[in-house]
């Protein structure tokens, strides 16, 4: 567009400086460096889009990678939750077994006064009943 414009005015400016001969081979000399001068910006533009899009690609890919990271880290993070949940209940039901198992079990031995009395009382319902006495 710019070419069609400004053609004919340089090639009338160019016909008084260098003489019909030179001006318009001048003129098309012009012509092609402005159409070198377009091709190479557009091609520099289309280097530059393809940039971008390069760059556009690897943040995705970049963003992708780190959501990828971040559910591995979170679903590392819920496994050790578990873990550590299915240790506790575990604790918690051995201690539970421990505890039912020594239930019944007296918590110290019966110190020589207790053991007396409990002599004492065990000596008295053998009376009541008419069995023979414990040997305390």
């Amino acid at each position: 567009m710019l070419i069609l414009i400004l053609g004919p005015w340089l090639l009338r400016r160019l016909t008084g400086r260098l003489g019909e001969r030179w001006a318009k081979a001048a003129a098309q000399g012009v012509t092609i460096l402005v159409i070198l001068a377009a091709f190479w910006f557009a091609i520099g533009a289309i280097r530059e889009d393809a940039r971008n899009d390069l760059l556009a690609e690897q943040a995705a890919a970049r963003a992708k990678a780190d959501a990828a990271q971040r559910e591995r880290e979170r679903r590392a993070a819920q496994d050790r939750r578990d873990e550590l949940r299915a240790g506790a209940t575990k604790d918690a039901a051995q201690q539970k077994e421990i505890s039912d198992a020594t239930k019944s079990l007296p918590d110290a031995r019966p110190s020589d006064r207790a053991r007396s009395r409990l002599c004492v009382e065990l000596q008295q319902q053998a009376r009541r009943k008419s069995e023979p006495a414990p040997d305390c």
